[in-house]
């Protein structure tokens, strides 16, 4: 499949105002394709994703409801604009509800009109795109953090301003024997009540105190296992307090004594 990221099909049986807007959209500089029926449209689309469709509402073969309703495409429907030769609200509410981001009427101002709603929709379009791309960019980001913090062989736990876990790596969840979905995002004391044989690291972490090294230990399968754990506050640029990052000495993690 061709990705022609700034086309625009125009569907239409209407030859002669389809070669107006060609005119018109190419001289905004984009690219056109013209299709004239339903299913000319879907051929089209089987081997092209245009940017945005300006689609006509009746057309000979079938209206635009069902022409959407057929399109089924890898990257699902493209953007489009429904028009039609008469103004009818019930069809611009229907097919605004399947994703069309405008409705225009073919009237004496409709090629004006056009202009206008292309250049704001190509805007959104495109700032659509750069959010997408940004937050593929985040998750990749986030992705490559995660696999750092579950690389370390220590304990790496962080807790935000609101004493909630947001973040705990998997040599903590060995050591506590829980599943990533069991602790984060709930507030520590919530977790105290649950899992009281932790509860005193719970209370360590409570102190939000400047960085420290605290020796405590935590029962697990009837033994006490000592930990050495490093606390660190975490603020912003403007020094507003974001939480406590607390680990473990490498030492803590003798897997002979820690096992999954």
């Amino acid at each position: 499949m061709s990705f022609n990221q700034k086309t625009i099909l125009i569907v239409d049986d209407d030859e002669l105002l389809g070669e107006l807007m060609i005119q018109i959209i190419q001289e905004m500089g984009y690219n056109t394709a013209f299709t004239k029926n339903g299913n000319e449209t879907l051929y089209w689309l089987k081997n092209n994703q245009p940017s945005l469709i300006l689609l006509d509402y009746s057309l000979p073969d079938m209206n635009a409801a069902l022409l959407i309703n057929l399109i089924d495409g890898d990257n699902g429907t493209p953007p489009f604009i429904i028009f039609t030769g008469m103004g009818d609200e019930f069809i611009a509410v229907d097919m605004m509800k399947r994703g069309a981001r405008d409705y225009l009427v073919k009237d004496a101002a409709f090629l004006s009109n056009l202009i206008i709603v292309i250049n704001r929709i190509m805007r959104d379009i495109e700032n659509e795109d750069k959010l997408k791309e940004m937050e593929k960019h985040l998750l990749c980001k986030e992705t490559f953090y995660k696999a750092i913090i579950n690389s370390v062989p220590n304990m790496v736990f962080f807790v935000d301003a609101e004493d909630k876990v947001q973040l705990i790596n998997k040599y903590a969840l060995i050591l506590f024997n829980v599943k990533e979905a069991d602790w984060l995002g709930k507030n520590i004391n919530q977790i105290k009540e649950e899992y009281p044989q932790y509860s005193t690291f719970f209370e360590i972490i409570e102190d939000k105190q400047e960085h420290t090294i605290t020796y405590n230990y935590i029962l697990k399968d009837n033994d006490a296992i000592e930990l050495s754990i490093i606390k660190i506050p975490v603020y912003d640029d403007q020094g507003e307090y974001l939480g406590l990052h607390c680990m473990t000495s490498k030492r803590d993690f003798n897997m002979k004594n820690i096992k999954k």
